[in-house]
């Protein structure tokens, strides 16, 4: 273990905290603050220049160190939630829940049903439905009858005597009552990495009832920031999903058995969460807020953000050689396109996103983003980090990749911005991430942290080239070592705590390329099992 690596020491995997705020690869928050507890000191200033839904924020208000935070949000989703979330009270949520049961006096009609057999007025809570040639053919229903604590599942297995009617009625509600014709719509970018195909409209992804619904809330939310940001909480939910709610797979839903849900009865259920996290919030985080970043605290916590892309943030925004400290979680490539996604909250919320200086990969047909470009765009956001960190400094960068070239490509740039690769610190975590392949050959558990250096321009500190031979010795000589002291270790862990270090030094990421044609070397003098765990 390095110095830099026994700095962190995680006993065992932490329970995972994170925000309440929705979006994709969101990190712990326990996490975040154990990091800067070791690697910051009290009155730094900590740098997140990719903030998101603002982990690393909470992780700094969490730290015993009196953190600086300073985070830049490219898109205005994430950007203006957080701000939201943080000026939550209950007298925005008590105003908050009239605006919404007004709402729902108006079209509740629309998720109400009256069966003959069944007493009482019926609540579609949500429907399984099959999806055939663009028409929905509905398979289960789940419901509640109004005033009472009653609930049926309706098919043709179970209460089967109402299911010929409930069917009757819903396919009327979405195909009679709505006329998707003359309400707003428009046609999504093509691209097939995230499902969306030639000619995939935003009303395709919902049931008529529920694009009404949600078309009509985005007139009644539009100038109300905790509507919006209510809605944008649950807008992946209100569209198709699978029954697991994959909320990654923003464009994609399945052809048998999709989810169609009550998109009233999912905004009050939000809705009653968010209540319970404010009533139960001791921390009030609006008064950290600062308006410039010369107006940060010298002697407490304090926070500034500031909702625009880090490669156009100037000096009078954040000043050169003024922070102590970076700490973010960049995109990696082509794994998650954030602004792509983010369409869907753009069409409902009208919230802004950018997709000609995201740092992304992207094989979308209109304004592509090809490896180049995503390459040029780390370089330019790096390349401006670097200008704001002080001399010897470090930036501390979460990066999973199985695929080595990507990883390899990823540190030559930073290096190029006077940022140089240092150590790796491993993160247990037993969930696996988005930013990682689905499949269990090729994907890594854990997390990992990359510590980079900044220092003035040296010559590449990776060695002259080595062929396979060398490669297969320093792989198995590291293993054969590590095990003597970590039996039965993750392949994660062994390349976190060095072996991926060693193929960093020795230059050798570009000839291995990914994760099986490493596990390929190492399956000739070791054992790996469907875990990924590596023994003699």
């Amino acid at each position: 273990m390095t110095s830099l690596q026994k700095q962190i020491v995680f006993d065992e995997p932490n329970k995972p905290q994170k925000n309440d705020i929705f979006y994709w690869t969101k990190k712990d928050i326990n996490i975040s603050s154990h990091i800067l507890d070791k690697f910051a000191k009290d009155n730094d200033y900590v740098l997140d220049p990719f903030m998101g839904s603002g982990s690393n924020l909470y992780g700094s208000v969490l730290s015993k160190n009196s953190i600086k935070f300073i985070g830049a949000e490219i898109n205005e989703m994430p950007f203006k939630n957080l701000l939201t979330n943080i000026s939550l009270n209950r007298d925005k949520l008590v105003s908050l829940k009239e605006k919404i049961k007004i709402f729902e006096e108006k079209y509740k009609y629309l998720y109400t049903y009256s069966i003959n057999g069944i007493k009482g007025e019926v609540i579609l809570q949500k429907a399984y439905v099959n999806i055939i040639n663009s028409k929905i053919y509905p398979k289960e229903f789940f419901v509640s009858i109004k005033n009472t604590n009653h609930n049926l599942k309706i098919s043709e297995e179970e209460n089967s005597e109402y299911f010929d009617e409930f069917s009757k009625i819903y396919t009327q509600k979405n195909y009679k009552q709505i006329e998707l014709s003359k309400l707003e719509n428009y046609n999504l970018i093509e691209n097939s990495r995230i499902a969306i195909n030639k000619d995939l409209r935003i009303s395709d992804l919902f049931s008529p009832v529920n694009y009404f619904i949600l078309i009509n809330f985005k007139n009644f939310c539009k100038n109300n920031n905790e509507l919006r940001f209510l809605l944008s909480q649950v807008l992946q939910l209100c569209k198709f999903t699978d029954k697991k709610s994959q909320s990654q797979f923003i464009f994609w839903f399945p052809k048998k058995y999709a989810v169609d849900r009550n998109v009233i009865h999912t905004l009050k259920k939000k809705l009653l969460s968010i209540e319970k996290k404010v009533f139960s919030n001791e921390l009030s985080l609006d008064k950290l807020i600062c308006s410039k970043f010369g107006a940060l605290e010298t002697t407490k916590h304090s926070i500034f953000l500031i909702n625009k892309p880090f490669q156009s943030v100037n000096n009078k925004e954040i000043p050169d050689q003024s922070i102590d400290l970076v700490f973010t979680d960049p995109p990696y490539f082509d794994q998650i396109p954030f602004s792509e996604y983010l369409e869907l909250w753009k069409f409902f919320l009208n919230y802004k996103n950018n997709l000609s200086k995201e740092v992304i990969q992207s094989n979308r047909k209109e304004k592509s983003m090809n490896r180049d470009k995503y390459l040029n765009n780390l370089h330019l956001v790096f390349k401006n980090v670097s200008k704001k960190l002080k001399e010897k400094k470090y930036a501390l960068i979460y990066f999973k990749d199985t695929n080595f070239v990507n990883l390899h490509d990823f540190i030559f740039t930073l290096s190029k911005c006077n940022l140089f690769f240092k150590d790796i610190i491993h993160v247990p975590r037993k969930i696996k991430t988005y930013k990682q392949n689905n499949s269990s050959e090729s994907t890594l558990t854990g997390e990992s942290i990359f510590i980079f250096q900044k220092l003035l321009p040296q010559k590449s500190s990776f060695s002259i080239d080595i062929n396979q031979e060398n490669n297969e010795y320093y792989i198995n000589n590291f293993i054969e070592n590590y095990l003597v002291n970590n039996d039965r270790s993750s392949l994660s862990q062994i390349l976190d705590d060095g072996l991926l270090k060693v193929l960093i030094k020795k230059d050798a990421l570009k000839k291995i390329k990914n994760i099986n044609q490493l596990k390929k070397i190492i399956k000739k003098k070791f054992f790996i099992d469907k875990n990924n765990h590596i023994s003699k």
